[in-house]
């Protein structure tokens, strides 16, 4: 009897059965990998309470307005680290306001005002002195200067609430979900379903593109803003503060306060989204028997899409529950998994593995 219990336990751990809830930046999400954001920023206020950031230089960062002025403003900014535990965030590079050295200073929007929920949503953010690149660590994004558009695919950063509710809790490593533009003005965009939470704003939204020789680079066209919270999410549109200059206004207007070792760092790195790669589709996918569709669209997906499915009650995924839609705009694997029951996976089972060497 104890055989067959073990036996299920191990069943249920190989199946990845579907039926229980995710973890998110709003789920279902992705765990970034350590190398993929070398210019990602935490930002940490004496509560506890939590903001992302993005490098775009040695001595700049931009993130949202917001998170200086609702509670207590911004203390830390980190920098090179992945997990948002205290143990992790010590080892990272850490800039504090009131210090001598790595200290930094901030200036928001001139016209975000609480009367119009801090749009524009945008800080930029000064060093006292400057990073030192540390490649995959450290590095700063390139800024797109085109206006996005509905049916662009792109990612959002954070470590935010995995819940909107107030069960939400920030999460250690470092989340990601792909997702595509609904709308666009002048100076915001529209995601719908809300994907961020509490803790994801100011963190980055990229997309594919290509910087100034030609090159795949990421390419920054947001950052996560004051959302509403009635379904639906909002990033600043970086494109407008690069045309309209304000970025680069901002740090000279900085640089007339300071006299340090930033001084004169006003260059950044424009990119152009790889416009080709966003139109790019995969075929529709047809669900098969037995299956749960648990994020994605089965249809008009386009390059860097996924699609993630597990299986109902009683049955077993066999293959990969995840596809991605390749810039070629193949599906990778090429198929979705099959489900079956739990007695034809027992029985399979039985047949093919040894018990004995099971539980050495």
């Amino acid at each position: 009897m104890l055989f067959l219990i073990n036996l299920c336990r191990t069943l249920l751990l190989v199946a990845g059965v579907y039926g229980g809830k995710q973890k998110r930046i709003l789920e279902p999400s992705e765990d970034a990998t350590e190398d993929e954001h070398p210019w990602m920023a935490a930002l940490t206020d004496p509560r506890g309470g939590f903001c992302g950031g993005v490098i775009i230089n040695r001595c700049h960062i931009l993130a949202a307005a917001h998170c200086f002025t609702l509670g207590k403003p911004i203390k830390k900014v980190i920098l090179g680290t992945h997990k948002s535990s205290l143990r992790y965030l010590n080892r990272g590079i850490i800039y504090q306001r009131g210090r001598e050295r790595n200290s930094f200073t901030y200036k928001i929007h001139e016209s975000a005002k609480e009367k119009n929920d801090w749009i524009p949503d945008i800080v930029l953010i000064r060093l006292s002195n400057p990073l030192t690149y540390v490649k995959g660590r450290i590095e700063p994004i390139c800024l797109s200067d085109e206006q996005p558009v509905k049916g662009w695919n792109v990612t959002a950063y954070g470590w935010g609430n995995h819940l909107i509710t107030k069960k939400g809790k920030i999460q250690n490593i470092l989340k990601k979900r792909k997702d595509k533009i609904g709308r666009c003005s002048k100076l915001s965009c529209v995601i719908q379903p809300e994907i961020t939470g509490k803790g994801d704003s100011g963190g980055p939204w990229i997309t594919a593109g290509k910087d100034v020789n030609g090159n795949k680079t990421t390419c920054l066209i947001g950052l996560t803003e004051s959302s509403p919270r009635n379904g639906v999410d909002r990033f600043t549109n970086v494109a407008e503060y690069v045309s309209n200059g304000w970025i680069k206004n901002t740090m000279k207007t900085m640089d007339a306060d300071q006299h340090d070792q930033c001084n004169n760092t006003l260059k950044f790195d424009i990119c152009k989204p790889d416009t080709a790669e966003l139109k790019k589709k995969c075929r529709d996918l047809k669900m098969k028997k037995n299956m749960v569709l648990i994020s994605g669209s089965l249809f008009n997906s386009r390059a860097g899409d996924t699609v993630t499915v597990g299986c109902s009650p009683l049955y077993v995924t066999v293959g990969s529950k995840q596809v991605s839609c390749t810039s070629r705009g193949n599906w990778k694997p090429d198929s979705l998994p099959q489900c079956i029951s739990f007695v034809d996976y027992w029985l399979y089972f039985a047949r093919h593995v040894n018990p004995a060497k099971l539980f050495q």
